[in-house]
């Protein structure tokens, strides 16, 4: 019973209120964009990276996790504990070498 009751005053919206309402939809769908834009464009220079390295996953997973202080012989281990072979072991060195 103590519902309120949608008089004329509680419901119409001002000019200011659309104003602001328009405003922020607009800031809103600007971001959203520009974040898309932003997170396209990284997706877009990891993929080129990844193709410039030749580096495959587990290629790349080594290097990375070498970079976090694990070491390679440490991967290494575990990827022939799990039947995982590299394609290629000299591939790892000389990427650390050239610093990507």
């Amino acid at each position: 019973m103590n519902d309120k009751i949608a008089t004329e005053s509680n419901t119409k919206n001002t000019p200011a209120d659309i104003n602001t309402l328009k405003t922020s939809n607009r800031r809103n769908y600007r971001n959203k964009r520009r974040q898309n834009f932003e997170r396209q464009k990284e997706r877009r220079s990891m993929r080129i990276r990844d193709c410039s390295n030749r580096m495959g996953l587990v290629e790349r997973q080594l290097h990375e996790s070498s970079s976090y202080g694990v070491r390679p012989e440490t991967i290494r281990r575990v990827l022939q504990e799990r039947d995982i072979t590299l394609k290629t072991e000299n591939m790892v060195e000389p990427a650390r070498k050239r610093g990507i």
